[in-house]
């Protein structure tokens, strides 16, 4: 049971430690419980679309409409709804 669990991925999980480290340095993770490491790195469960909006930046085709883009308006009202549902 203890080969299927830890050690036929022992490689693979040194591997992604090691790149994971390289990134946020041990000694900073161990300041950390799961709880509050699962909030800096995924986030709040709930996304506010409201903040999100307004601090939103549109580039390129968007940028002269901005949010008053058909496309734009149309991303919003998905992203509204799949958020209403999801709850």
């Amino acid at each position: 049971m203890r080969y299927r669990l830890l050690d036929r991925v022992k490689e693979q999980v040194k591997a992604l430690l090691l790149g994971f480290y390289d990134v946020i340095p041990e000694a900073l993770l161990s300041l950390f419980d799961f709880q509050e490491l699962e909030l800096l790195l995924c986030g709040l469960p709930e996304i506010d679309i409201q903040d999100w909006k307004r601090h939103t930046e549109y580039t390129g085709d968007y940028e002269r409409k901005g949010a008053s883009h058909k496309v734009v308006k149309w991303f919003w009202e998905v992203r509204t709804t799949n958020m209403l549902n999801s709850y």
